[in-house]
Order: structure tokens, then sequence, then C-alpha cells
């Protein structure tokens, strides 16, 4: 009887020790990151500028760390379909060095890319084709998601407020 009463405290103890660790979030991994990827305008002409806007927040109260396998956290690709048709802007290179990020407490990482509808090495913005395109960032890390937006480019040139 004694025995089965102290092997039931040593597990009842050792369930809490497990539970409490459990609990606990590891600060030195990515998880609970927030992040976010988003182009404006979302409509355009060939020839137009669009905005891409990516942003890493931390919520949490304790710094997180990215790596990278290369100098660039993600790279820039735009698709119609499943064909890549590269836009002006997604043509940079990236260091061949591992690259870390520290996002203080309740901070954020944010990136701005500038990128014209217009395919890479064309010399006529018209030569990009209307339709749907979705830019993605392919990331040069595993603790953080690709991410995709939708930009759609139209024959016309839009309208700019004055």
């Amino acid at each position: 009887m004694k025995h089965g009463i102290l092997a039931a405290v040593t597990l009842g103890v050792a369930l809490c020790v497990l539970l409490a660790v459990a609990a606990c979030e590891d600060p030195t991994t990515p998880a609970g990151l927030q992040p976010f990827f988003d182009a404006s305008p979302d409509t355009v002409a060939p020839g137009d500028t669009v905005e891409v806007s990516f942003t890493v927040r931390n919520p949490a109260a304790y710094p997180r760390t990215i790596s990278s396998s290369v100098g660039c956290l993600f790279m820039l690709h735009t698709y119609k379909g499943d064909q890549e048709i590269p836009w002006k802007g997604t043509d940079y290179f990236c260091t061949g060095a591992i690259a870390y990020r520290t996002i203080p407490k309740g901070d954020s990482l944010h990136y701005v890319f500038e990128l014209v509808a217009a395919e890479v090495g064309s010399t006529t913005s018209a030569a990009l084709p209307e339709g749907t395109y979705r830019i993605r960032t392919e990331m040069n890390t595993s603790q953080l998601p690709d991410l995709e937006t939708e930009v759609t480019v139209i024959a016309s040139s839009i309208q700019k407020p004055d």
C-alpha cells in the first residue's frame, strides 16, 4: 500500500512538471510571431507601381530571433496561374551568409518593396498581360510560412485621385 501511494505521488509530481514545461514557451522559437503580407494598390495598369509590405509582429514579452539561410529573409516571386512571370523589383540577390534578425518584445520587423507591373527585362510596360497575379514570399527560413497576396492588372490606366 505504501509503495502504491508513493508511486501515485511521484506520478502526480511528474505530470505537474511535464505540464508546467509544456505550458512554457521557448523564447528561442518564433511560435506566436505574427506575419502580415499585403500589396497596395490591388488593381494596377501595366507599368504602375505596387507597394508590397511584409511585417512580422512579435507580441511576446521577450525578443525573438529569426534566422535565415541566406542574407535575405525571403524572396519575392510573381505568378499568373502556375507560371512565374517576374515583375520589375523582384530581381534582387542575397548574400550566401546565414543572417539573424532579432525582433524586440512588442515590436515589428517591416520591409517595403516597390514592384512595377512589368516583366523583368521588358522595355515596355505593356508587355505584362492582363489578369490576376499572385505575389508570394518564399521564405529562406523554416520559422515563418510563405505568404501570398493578389494584384489584378487591367488594360487601361487607373484614374488616380487629385
